[in-house]
């Protein structure tokens, strides 16, 4: 018969069998029409007329039971030889075939007794098996069922080893592992295809043979699980089908057959997967964990990843793993970090719809980590488990703290792991496994206290993430009294601290960290490192740049000390020491920091990592900062879409991406864009962390500055003041973010020329950065500037001169001579030279401030027309009128085009463009 009639056939049988038998005929007089030959053989299959059915045309094994089948015993045209195995399922025979074709086969008898329906199903079932033809799958030559009703298959003989014993004791590195197993993964992918699932993946069911040396895996038994299934078998207390070890969670649950589909062979797989790279499986219970036990851990235990399950063995287990896979513990250990590490755990998602789609997109992972290339998997599994936990939970009362919990704490339980692999000595990989324990012991610490909030309890409240943090504060002081795991729990917990606003708590922990790894300096170098970065980002969200800055290099300068510092540790510290130095006006060195951190990240995390998306952003903004908006575009919208994959479109680092973005778009002169990307990121700022945090405050300033330069003072204005009011409640008076809202409000009032309000704001900021020490602030600068500018306007040229100097000053030391802020300062200077009459030092400054925009902005940039418009004064004082008008008219344009026509600048360059009587 041709297939195709054949997979005709089947639909209909299977549409048939479910509807009633008074509506089949019916249904069959629609479906097969004028086709006897279709309806016949369909009619036939319902009736289950074995004379009439080409395919069952086989013989019936009359009087056999598999409780009396027994070696020497000719069954059919089949002598059975020896038994191979006995199961729950059945008994399997090696068996000689004599009917014509000479050849071994292996023969499964099963207990099941089938019913009539069943039986029908089992018919169609060994069509499609007959079917399933590929090199690496065991063939299905013949099956049926006996005069007694029990179901046997005949299937091609396979003499191999379990996949992970083959591998094993041929001592195959992880590469070699790797490539067997990809085969596999193309085995079940073509069964797949054939609509045909596993459903009972397992070692013993991957059997390896070799062909001229070579390894070759068979899969054995596909389909079977899935042919003496029940309608009932999963209701009933304890009955279970497949191997614990190897079922997914979804097989594991009560009642859900209809859920399972070719994914719970991808979980086989990636259980298999887990083993070969281990030597155990993801669950390694003993032998006395009862069935229901392992079946609820199934469905709601975390599996360790493969590298960390490795790095806690003993000396001895390690060194036989790392013998059968023909390595040192240490490299193998390296090898397995990342990449495969993030594809097993992929592969052995609880939910279904977050694994692989097929074994198909498994194997495609695992030969670009063969080729060096990005994996599709990452690591978000971790914040899936924890997103999991916070669902149970009021959303406003966790999300915040806990995310931050894990970002510190997993970085913290990463470089420790690591340290086990850098070590070499006996001592030293003693030390590593303390730190190890003790990293676990950070984590069940945490988990324990996070839980307390499942146990509920009537008429309580549920607790917050501030209730759920002294509780472990509490529980450090009183049941743990290592001063290492105290110091490093501090860490963990004041970084959380300090992400919620809580900087005094934050700094009483961190200080006790640091004090505590003082202490142990000589045996903790790193660890006292950590902590005093991590108490120099405190001071940093504090707004003392200068403490923080102190407080990073010195953890910096330990770092470097160290010929085996940790990578990961390395990068935490270049990442903080480059947001610190941006804040303080010194992006020479912090671009430096940004691309030393961004290529730690990508050695040792890859571009798959969700912190790549937040060096890549550093990058950029210090590149920004620098002036070069060209080259910070294309990495800030990597950035962003980096974040956006990774982390969500609602997650606070996506905001912080937008902005960044948006002010990338605002120093280029595209406004309307700039306000897109502002407007987002309040959005998002407001739901992850309401109206009132500085983040609002930020965002809602550099949105105004859209307003106001699309022409809208006023709503400008509104939003710097709305801005300002939450800056004083989050962020305090004396914080120098502040003073860049307030400038904010200044500039514009100075633009407006309501310059009795413009100074005393200035002058209120250059306080609030004197007083504070932010000198390198680049908020100083424009203070500085800004009332210079007043002064100047006010009749007061000799004291502006002062403050415009000195801005131009910190301007080109900051961040160079050919930086368009220090053109904004040359323009200004102009205009006091133009003001005082010195005309040749007037044009030389106007001149050089030209020069330098031409260079570094977009050829239509309005900054270029406000420097074209201070000339044209120049040219009209000289004399010179139709140069004036010609600089006036360029202006007019470029200010029409970026504010639109009603723009004061536009109405004055048009005005100093036309002709005076």
């Amino acid at each position: 018969m041709e297939l195709s009639f054949l997979k005709r056939v089947d639909e209909l049988v299977e549409a048939a069998l479910a509807l009633e038998a008074s509506a089949r005929p019916a249904f069959l007089d629609e479906a097969c029409g004028d086709d006897a030959a279709l309806r016949l053989e369909v009619e036939a299959v319902l009736s289950a007329d074995m004379d009439r059915v080409d395919f069952l045309k086989r013989p019936i094994l009359r009087g056999l039971n598999p409780s009396n089948v027994g070696a020497g015993q000719s069954v059919g045209p089949y002598r059975l030889t020896r038994k191979l195995g006995e199961g729950g399922m059945g008994a399997v025979f090696l068996a000689e075939q004599t009917n014509g074709v000479s050849r071994q086969v292996a023969i499964k008898f099963t207990h099941m007794v089938f019913q009539a329906e069943q039986r029908l199903r089992f018919m169609l079932e060994q069509r499609v098996l007959a079917r399933l033809q590929h090199s690496y799958i065991a063939r299905y030559y013949d099956g049926g069922v006996t005069d007694d009703r029990y179901p046997y298959f005949v299937m091609e003989y396979v003499d191999g080893l379990p996949i992970t014993t083959y591998c094993d004791r041929n001592r195959l590195s992880l590469e070699k592992r790797i490539q067997l197993f990809g085969k596999v993964c193309d085995a079940v992918s073509h069964a797949h295809l054939e609509g045909i699932v596993h459903r009972d993946l397992k070692p013993s069911n991957i059997l390896v043979t070799e062909e001229s040396g070579d390894p070759i895996p068979k899969i054995i038994d596909f389909g079977i699980a899935k042919t003496l299934e029940t309608d009932h078998e999963m209701t009933r207390t304890g009955d279970v089908k497949g191997t614990i070890r190897y079922m997914s969670p979804e097989q594991a649950g009560h009642g859900e057959k209809s859920g399972v589909d070719q994914r719970a062979d991808v979980y086989a797989l990636g259980t298999v997967f887990y083993e070969l790279l281990t030597g155990r499986t993801p669950h390694d219970w003993a032998a006395a964990v009862p069935a229901s036990r392992r079946l609820q851990d199934l469905r709601e235990k975390e599996p360790g990843l493969p590298s960390n399950t490795v790095a806690h063995f003993d000396e001895d287990r390690r060194n036989r793993w790392a013998a059968e896979r023909s390595g040192s513990a240490t490299k193998l250990v390296k090898a397995i970090r990342g990449d495969l590490d993030w594809i097993c755990m992929r592969a052995l998602e609880k939910d279904p719809e977050r694994r692989y789609r097929s074994p198909a997109d498994l194997g495609e992972d695992l030969l670009c980590h063969a080729r060096d290339e990005s994996v599709s998997a990452g690591p978000p599994y971790w914040s899936y488990r924890l997103f999991k936990w916070i669902r149970r939970h009021r959303p406003a009362v966790v999300v915040a703290g806990l995310l931050a919990l894990v970002l510190f704490l997993l970085p913290l339980s990463f470089y420790l792991a690591k340290a086990q692999e850098q070590r070499q000595t006996a001592l030293e990989r003693d030390r590593a496994e303390r730190a190890l324990f003790r990293a676990e012991s950070i984590s069940q610490l945490l988990l324990r206290v996070f839980q307390m909030s499942d146990r509920y309890q009537p008429g309580k409240q549920e607790p917050t993430v501030r209730d759920m943090l002294d509780r472990a504060i509490e529980g450090i002081r009183v049941d743990i009294e290592d001063p290492v795991t105290q110091a490093t729990l501090y860490i963990s917990l004041g970084m959380t601290y300090s992400s919620l606003d809580d900087h005094e708590k934050a700094e009483e922990l961190l200080t006790q960290s640091v004090t505590l790894f003082r202490e142990q300096a000589d045996r903790e170098p790193e660890k006292l490192a950590h902590a005093l970065t991590g108490l120099g980002w405190s001071r940093f969200l504090r707004g003392e740049y200068e403490e923080a800055k102190c407080l990073a290099e010195e953890g910096r300068v330990l770092l470097d000390g160290l010929p085996d510092a940790n990578k990961a540790l390395l990068e935490f510290n270049h990442g903080a020491m480059t947001a610190i130095l941006v804040r303080m006006g010194d992006y020479r060195r912090a671009e430096a920091y940004a691309q030393s951190a961004l290529h730690l990240c990508l050695a040792e995390k890859g571009s798959q990592h969700p912190v790549y998306g937040s060096r890549l952003n550093d990058l950029a903004v210090t590149t920004l900062q620098l002036g070069k908006y060209v080259e910070a575009d294309p990495m800030m919208r990597e950035a962003l879409d980096v974040n956006y994959q990774r982390l969500g479109p609602q997650h606070p680092l996506v905001a912080v991406t937008h902005a960044n973005l948006g002010t990338i778009f605002l120093k280029r002169g595209l406004y309307l864009a700039a306000a897109d990307h502002y407007a987002e990121a309040v959005d998002i700022a407001r739901q992850s962390f309401g109206k009132q945090h500085y983040a609002m405050a930020i965002y809602l300033k550099s949105l105004g500055l859209c307003v106001d330069n699309l022409g809208r003072p006023d709503e400008a204005e509104a939003l710097y003041r709305k801005a300002i009011a939450i800056g004083e409640q989050s962020l305090g008076l004396a914080h120098p973010e502040q003073g860049v809202l307030v400038n904010c409000l200044a500039v514009l009032c100075y633009a407006q020329k309501r310059y009795e309000e413009a100074e005393p704001l200035f002058r209120q900021t250059l306080e609030l950065y004197q007083t504070g020490g932010h000198l390198g602030h680049p908020g100083f600068s424009k203070s500085l500037d800004g009332l210079g500018m007043v002064l100047l306007e006010t009749d007061r040229p000799e004291q502006a001169k002062a403050f415009l100097e000195r801005a131009k000053n910190l301007r080109i030391e900051k961040r160079g001579e050919d930086h368009p802020s220090v053109a904004v300062s040359l323009r200004h200077l102009g205009a006091y030279y133009l003001e005082v009459a010195h005309m040749t030092e007037a044009e030389d400054h106007l001149r050089r401030a030209l020069d330098i925009e031409m260079r570094a902005l977009r050829e239509d940039h309005p900054a270029i027309g406000k420097t074209l418009l201070v000339l044209a004064e120049f040219h009209r004082a000289k004399g010179d009128l139709a140069e004036s008008r010609k600089c006036a008219a360029r202006a007019a344009l470029l200010f029409e085009k970026a504010y639109g026509p009603s723009h004061r600048l536009t109405r004055e360059a048009r005005d100093l463009g036309q002709p005076r009587s």
